[in-house]
C-alpha cells in the first residue's frame, strides 16, 4: 500500500510538471497573422512589417515582404515578443508610399482601408484595442482631431502671417495633441505593465519617466527589444544635450565626407569657392526631402553662378537606395553621406533629429539661416545675392 501512495504521489508529481511545461509553452505561443482586406487602390504594391531597434538602419523587417494582390494580403510568422512596429507601403517602383504604426502581437490582426480614413482600421489584438483603441471609439478624440485638421486645411502659409490665425491654429492643435497624450497616459497608468511599455515611448520620452525603465526591466528581462529601443533613446537625448545648438549666428562644424563616386569633399574647402552654401540633410525614405529637390534645384539653377552651391548629406545606410534615389532627383549638386543614418557622426554633430533639414552658411562660415523651404529659400537668396 505505502508503495502505491508513492507510485501515485510520482504520478501526481509528474503530471503537474507536464501541465506547467503545456501552460508555459501556450503563454509563449506568440504566432501572429495579419490579414488586409479592400487595399485595391494599392494592388502590385508591397508591404512591409517592420520593428526599431538600435542597428544602423535603426529597423528590421519582421517577415517576408508580399505584394498586395486582389486587395488582400496574409502574413503569418512567429514573435519573439509583442512589439510596437509599424508596416511601410512601397509602390511597384520601390518608392515608399506611407507607414502605419500597430501593435505586434500574437492572434489574428486585420488591416482595412476606407475609403474617407487616410489608414487603415486595425482590429483585433488585446494591446491594438488598449493602445490604439480610443482613437476609433472616443468621441472627444475624434471631434478635436476634425476642429483641428479642418481649421488646418484651410490655412495657408500667407494667412498664417495674420496672428489670429497662427494663434487659433496653435491652440487647436495644442488641444489635440494635450487630449491625445492623456489617452495614452491613462493606458500607461493601467494595471497592465505591458501595455504600459507599449506605450511608453507615445508619451516622448520626459526625463521623470526614465526611471520606470528599471521595473519594466525587471518585469521583462534585459534583453527586451522595447526596454533596449527605449534606453537607446534616452543614451541619444543625452547625448545630443551635450552638443552646442547648431543656430542662426553660430559657426558651422566643419565635415570631410564622400559622395556616390568616392570622391571626397570638405564643408570648408567648398565655403572657400562660394559665397553661400547650403548643407541639406535628406534621405531617399523621407518624402519631404523629396518633395523638396524640384524646388532646390530651380534655385540651384537660378543662383550657382552667383556663388551659391548645395552639398546634401544622405542619412541612408545602403548605397543602392542612396544611389537610386539620387539617379531619379537628377541631383545636380554635392552629393555626400557616410551610409551611417542617424549614427552618422555628422548627423550628430549638427544635432539633426529630423529632415528635411538644412543650413545657409556664408563664406565665413557663419550661419545664417536654417530649414529654408520653398519661396523662404527664394527670398533669402535672393536677398543675399542680388
Amino acid at each position: 500500500m505505502k508503495l502505491n501512495k508513492l507510485i501515485l504521489a510520482a504520478l501526481v508529481v509528474l503530471l503537474t510538471i507536464v501541465s506547467c511545461t503545456d501552460k508555459k509553452a501556450q503563454k509563449e505561443d506568440l504566432s501572429f497573422t495579419i490579414t488586409g482586406t479592400n487595399w485595391d487602390k494599392y494592388n502590385g504594391h508591397t508591404l512591409d512589417i517592420v520593428v526599431l531597434d538600435n542597428s544602423v538602419a535603426r529597423t528590421h523587417s519582421v517577415t517576408e515582404k508580399v505584394i498586395i494582390k486582389d486587395g488582400t494580403f496574409k502574413v503569418s510568422d512567429t514573435l519573439k515578443n509583442v512589439r510596437n512596429a509599424f508596416f511601410g507601403l512601397y509602390n511597384p517602383k520601390g518608392d515608399f508610399v506611407y507607414k502605419q504604426e500597430f501593435i505586434l502581437e500574437p492572434g489574428t490582426l486585420n488591416f482595412t482601408l476606407q475609403d474617407k480614413l487616410s489608414k487603415a482600421v486595425v482590429t483585433g489584438g488585446k494591446y491594438n484595442k488598449l493602445i490604439y483603441g480610443f482613437i476609433t471609439d472616443d468621441a472627444t478624440y475624434k471631434s478635436k482631431k476634425k476642429q483641428f485638421s479642418d481649421y488646418a486645411a484651410a490655412v495657408t502659409a500667407e494667412s498664417y502671417e495674420v496672428d489670429s490665425i497662427a494663434k487659433k491654429y496653435q491652440e487647436l492643435n495644442k488641444s489635440f495633441g494635450d487630449y491625445t497624450k492623456s489617452k495614452y497616459l491613462e493606458t500607461y497608468n493601467g494595471q497592465d505593465t505591458l501595455a504600459s511599455l507599449l506605450v511608453f515611448s507615445k508619451l516622448r520620452f520626459p526625463e521623470e519617466l526614465e526611471k520606470d525603465l528599471d521595473m519594466f526591466e525587471a518585469k521583462f528581462g534585459k534583453d527586451n527589444p522595447e526596454i533596449d529601443n527605449l534606453r537607446g533613446v534616452y543614451k541619444s537625448i543625452k547625448e545630443r544635450s551635450k552638443i552646442s545648438v547648431v543656430g542662426v549666428g553660430s559657426a558651422i562644424k566643419d565635415f570631410t565626407a564622400k559622395n556616390i563616386e568616392g570622391k571626397e569633399f570638405k564643408l570648408s574647402n567648398v565655403l572657400k569657392d562660394n559665397d553661400y552654401v547650403l548643407v541639406e540633410f535628406w534621405a531617399s525614405w523621407c518624402g519631404p526631402c523629396r518633395a523638396e529637390i524640384p524646388h532646390m534645384k530651380k534655385a540651384y539653377e537660378n543662383y550657382k553662378g552667383k556663388g551659391f552651391q548645395i552639398v546634401s548629406f544622405s542619412l541612408d545606410h545602403e548605397m543602392e537606395r542612396w544611389q537610386k534615389a539620387s539617379k531619379e532627383e537628377e541631383l545636380p549638386w554635392i552629393n555626400t553621406g557616410d551610409l551611417k543614418a542617424h549614427q552618422s557622426p555628422v548627423v550628430k554633430m549638427y544635432g539633426v533629429q529630423g529632415i528635411p533639414a538644412n543650413f545657409l552658411v556664408d563664406k565665413t562660415g557663419t550661419i545664417v539661416a536654417k530649414d529654408l523651404r520653398q519661396e523662404a529659400l527664394d527670398n533669402k537668396l535672393e536677398e543675399l545675392l542680388k
